[in-house]
């Protein structure tokens, strides 16, 4: 039973992925359901990472509150359609980090209505990692000029919503590595210079899937 469940909650994350990437870019996509086989190469990459972090971390994570899990999850699910925004755009939509608060408020008021005080001790871990998300972005923002987009900034303060205080300082470090040894290739290839922008919503993304990896 528990096999089927990860299956199912694993198709519908899929599902959901090209379904929104599909309504935010229906412009220049097929048809929806066709969508769903062939919406993008970087959607579908997106998508099979997210598959293969979250499936491992469900294995690994098995003693974990579930309701920490799926918050996780919706983490992931949500990333999943900015890191494609990011890439193909460059920028970080307004309304899908809006979207994103209205998913963690709803997340957090339905398990109140399950375990009051659980959901409470949820919600003020999730404020936390908001709060210090927030405040690291911050100081690189003004650290790096204003070169670090506020784009960035408002991501990794609603990230802190769904990786809460425990997860998203490994969130922010594996991402934030893998974007400097990214850069820093690109550097020494000749492929960048000290002022190109790199998106860093992929990075974010890699980084919450290690993260998830490691208890």
């Amino acid at each position: 039973m528990n096999t089927l469940f990860i299956i199912a909650a694993f198709l519908v994350y899929y599902i959901l992925l090209h379904f929104w990437v599909y309504r935010i870019y229906k412009e220049n996509s097929p048809k929806f359901p066709n969508c769903l086989l062939y919406n993008s190469k970087t959607v579908t990459a997106t998508g099979c990472a997210g598959i293969a972090g979250m499936a491992l971390s469900f294995a690994w994570g098995a003693q974990t509150d579930i309701r920490i899990l799926m918050l996780y999850y919706l983490g992931i699910l949500l990333l999943s359609v900015l890191t494609v925004t990011d890439l193909r755009e460059k920028r970080i939509p307004n309304r899908v980090l809006l979207i994103m608060l209205g998913v963690w408020a709803a997340f957090i008021l339905i398990n109140m209505l399950v375990d009051f005080y659980a959901a409470l001790q949820i919600a003020v871990m999730s404020l936390c990692g908001m709060v210090f998300n927030g405040i690291v972005f911050i100081i690189g923002y003004f650290l790096t000029k204003k070169k670090l987009g506020g784009g960035d900034v408002k991501l990794a303060a609603v990230l802190g919503l769904f990786f809460t205080i425990d997860k998203s300082f490994g969130t922010l470090l594996y991402g934030l590595i893998l974007c400097s040894l990214f850069s820093a290739v690109l550097m020494i290839c000749k492929k960048a210079k000290a002022g190109t922008q790199i998106p860093l919503c992929p990075f974010l993304f890699a980084g919450a899937l290690i993260m998830l990896q490691i208890n």
